[in-house]
């Protein structure tokens, strides 16, 4: 199948830049001290009342938080919802807000991702596809520098649009789906999409997602790497 691909669409975060080590790490450990200091507060203004759970200590929290980031982030709420069910809507509001438009200052490229797509975009057309806010991603890919390698780049809002722009890419490049490659990190997203389109899928197992179990997300992607500097052997047009 990989003999027919002529259109390779990326992601973004944890495919071509660091998103999980430089950004997610060190906001989730800022978020689980915001998280409880707000709980904090919130107790210091109730009265009386039945004993209270203890709440887990700030490392701990960020630890959970982290874990769930890469074993189920789709999930992630709900599950430490359970685990920690007194934190309230308040402290992750409070999370929340420290997300929504962060520095990319200490954000790093992926090692050897422009060799790689150097290599890789004189074999094939490039597309870059991410979700996420807009003005965020724009930022981020302009920290990294890459976006001059790619034929086209699309940014959607959700996740789930991702589906419906790697579908039409297809008819718009007259190119059918077996000869599209599909490169991501996240098996639930993008390789799950891919999949059911019936597009060539390589799963990069980095950073968000990074733990969930291969097939448990729809399905098993044609290839998984650890480092993309292995890409364009792996398709070979190496050399």
């Amino acid at each position: 199948m990989r003999g027919d691909l002529r259109a390779l669409v990326f992601d973004l975060d944890d495919t071509l830049i660091r998103t999980y080590d430089d950004l997610i790490v060190p906001l989730e450990r800022e978020a689980a001290r915001l998280m409880l200091q707000y709980r904090a507060e919130e107790r210091q203004q109730e009265s009386g009342g039945a004993a209270r759970p203890e709440l887990p200590d700030c490392e701990t929290l960020a630890e959970t938080l982290l874990h769930y980031r890469r074993s189920d982030p789709a999930g992630l709420r709900g599950a430490v919802g359970r685990q920690v069910p007194q934190l309230g809507a308040g402290a992750w509001e409070a999370r929340e807000k420290l997300f929504r438009n962060p520095s990319v200052s200490a954000l790093r490229r992926m090692p050897g991702v422009r060799r790689m797509l150097d290599e890789l975009r004189l074999h094939y057309r490039l597309f870059l596809l991410t979700h996420g806010f807009a003005d965020f991603q724009q930022r981020k890919l302009d920290k990294s520098g890459l976006g001059r390698y790619f034929d086209g780049v699309r940014m959607v809002a959700r996740s789930r649009e991702k589906g419906e722009a790697l579908a039409a890419l297809g008819p718009a490049l007259r190119l059918q789906p077996a000869e599209i490659g599909v490169i991501g990190n996240r098996l639930d997203v993008e390789i799950r999409m891919g999949l059911a389109l019936g597009c060539f899928t390589v799963w990069v197992r980095s950073g968000e997602g990074s733990e969930m179990p291969v097939g448990q997300a729809g399905g098993r992607p044609h290839e998984v790497v650890e480092d993309l500097s292995v890409l364009a052997g792996l398709l070979g047009c190496k050399g």
